[in-house]
């Protein structure tokens, strides 16, 4: 059977809008999670944060991490010990999974952070702390 040129228009009209109606129902039943909640609040520090991150890569010895069983060890400069840090946990296609966590640098200039609670994949891990009044930020994009 063949068809004319007006069922074939009707055909190509009728597929082009279940396709429009099935993207619109797909785009709605998705949540779109910014990276954070106050993603725009924290875009405004971001020259701050930029003047931060560069007087941590200047550090000597460089800040470094490695890993152990179920622990992130940071380490720093042994200059650093004894100063409470904060550790934020990102999880870029998940804001909710998001954490933070509070320790102090030991005195050899290692601050032991714990992984367990937190799922495999990927998270974005900020550390911040204060020293002499200084502050200090290192980012890393970590795979557990």
């Amino acid at each position: 059977m063949k068809l004319n040129w007006g069922w074939r228009i009707a055909i190509v009209y009728t597929a082009f809008a279940l396709a429009t109606l099935g993207m619109v129902a797909f785009t709605f039943t998705h949540s779109i999670d910014l990276v954070r909640p106050d993603y725009y609040e924290h875009s405004l520090g971001h020259d701050q944060r930029a003047i931060i991150a560069a007087r941590t890569a200047a550090l000597k010895p460089l800040v470094r991490l490695e890993k152990e069983a179920g622990v992130l060890v940071l380490l720093l400069p042994a200059s650093h010990a004894h100063v409470s840090a904060s550790v934020r946990f990102e999880r870029p296609n998940a804001a909710a999974m998001d954490t933070e966590w509070a320790g102090a640098i030991g005195a050899d200039g290692t601050l032991r952070i714990p992984m367990e609670g937190l799922q495999e994949g990927r998270w974005r891990l900020t550390i911040s702390w204060k020293h002499a009044g200084v502050d200090y930020a290192y980012e890393h994009a970590l795979y557990w």
